[in-house]
């Protein structure tokens, strides 16, 4: 039976109050089967329904006026493995072989008169859970390795580049400033040399004349003295 069959229903249903009935939790080892069961108090529409992926809507089955014949199951939920029946007090859904995909949120909905009473079922399955949470934590822990390796790669080659980009800068400012100082000093030279070609009378040499007088010695004029001597 297509989905085809669940929108009409769905679509009659709309226009129905809605009542939360009840809610349980029914845990169940691989392998095994589980029966799903709810309450009624009415022989009209009755359907399971399992909320999947995303919060996607999955039909499972359909029961139409408490008739065992009037079964439809959904598209992808063969009778093999969802079968669902019906007796004068409950609605059940039974599972065959379960597995960690059957996992989920089950939904009855009973129409009776006017209204739909829901009952919500969690079904958990336990057993080898742990370890399959475990293996895939293992694996996840594998996958992140070479991530890891990778991620300390990326970061040694980024402090690489950011130190080389620094010594770069640094160079360049170095350079910069020793051709501003050399700049600096050749136009103050060149000033000069303009100021002193245009104003030549502010940098004339005084002269002042220094005369020196020779010096000698003195000679000073010996008067001859003249000394008679008596001869005999």
């Amino acid at each position: 039976m297509k989905n085809c069959t669940f929108i009409p229903a769905l679509l009659y249903c709309s226009f129905c109050s809605v009542l939360v009935s009840g809610s349980q939790t029914v845990k169940v080892q691989p392998g095994d089967d589980v029966t799903l069961e709810c309450r009624k108090n009415s022989s009209g529409l009755s359907y399971w329904f399992r909320l999947g992926e995303k919060n996607k809507v999955n039909c499972i089955s359909v029961l139409i006026n408490n008739d065992p014949n009037s079964v439809k199951n959904c598209d992808g939920f063969q009778k093999e493995k969802f079968n669902m029946s019906s007796n004068s007090s409950t609605v059940s859904l039974k599972i065959i072989k379960v597995n960690l995909s059957d996992v989920g949120l089950y939904f009855c909905g009973v129409k009776k008169d006017k209204s739909i009473a829901f009952n919500v079922i969690h079904l958990h399955v336990k057993g080898n859970l742990f370890k399959d949470t475990k293996a895939f934590y293992e694996d996840t822990e594998k996958q992140k390795e070479p991530d890891v390796n990778l991620f300390l790669i990326n970061v040694a080659l980024y402090c690489s580049n950011c130190l080389l980009i620094i010594i770069i800068i640094f160079l360049c400012v170095k350079v910069i400033k020793h051709r501003k100082v050399n700049t600096q000093d050749g136009n103050s030279r060149q000033n000069e040399v303009s100021t002193a070609l245009t104003n030549p009378g502010s940098h004339e040499l005084t002269y002042a004349s220094v005369s020196f007088e020779k010096g000698g010695k003195r000679r000073r004029e010996v008067e001859p003295d003249v000394v008679y001597a008596a001869t005999r």
